[in-house]
């Protein structure tokens, strides 16, 4: 057992961190390996803040696309009553997450142009692309429940069915939960080019 003055030494594969500043809390020997590695509360408050915004849209996503797949009104029904905390929530969760990652890497010493966080740049714009084309299908389908609920709320109508038909959500949500988890991999591996 290592006594209390011993170094832990953390290898990170062919990562390589930046040389400590006064501004990170990362301390390198000069082979690149972490002998200390304390998480900033930089580093804390973006993932705290990104895993909000996927788990609170992801959720909403993976709830719309089950309750649609499945024909459940009632899960519809609940959806859509709780779509505007969803994204107003997910969103700020979202911009706060993306805010915070821009100090973090400001604070640790990355570079803003580096390939990964390029990278990142990128799926997060395909992940507002995917989600804003998923908006309008999803007003299409509460506009069809309101009409079909307005004649008969235990039976969908045929307009409501023809609509929950189309692939769409299916589509967008699994495009979403793709693009989330090549921005993770893309954050935990930070691949160079």
């Amino acid at each position: 057992m290592p006594g209390a003055d011993s170094q832990v030494r953390v290898s990170l594969g062919p990562w390589q961190p930046p040389m400590t500043n006064r501004r990170s809390s990362l301390a390198c020997a000069s082979d690149g390996n972490v002998i200390l590695l304390v998480m900033p509360l930089w580093t804390f408050l973006h993932i705290a803040a990104m895993f909000g915004a996927v788990m609170v849209t992801a959720g909403g996503a993976l709830m719309v696309t089950w309750a649609i797949r499945r024909r459940d009104l009632e899960a519809l029904r609940t959806y859509f009553r709780m779509a505007p905390r969803i994204d107003s929530v997910g969103g700020l969760l979202f911009v706060a997450g993306i805010v915070l990652g821009i100090v973090n890497a400001l604070v640790i010493g990355w570079d803003l142009l580096s390939a990964w966080l390029i990278v990142a740049y990128l799926l997060v714009v395909a992940i507002a692309v995917v989600g804003g084309s998923i908006t309008p299908y999803l007003r299409q389908v509460k506009a069809a429940l309101e009409a079909s609920d307005a004649t008969d709320r235990r039976r969908p109508s045929d307009e409501l069915l023809a609509t929950l038909r189309r692939p769409n959500a299916t589509l967008g949500s699994t495009t979403l939960l793709v693009l989330i988890v090549l921005v993770i991999a893309d954050m935990v591996f930070k691949p160079t080019f």
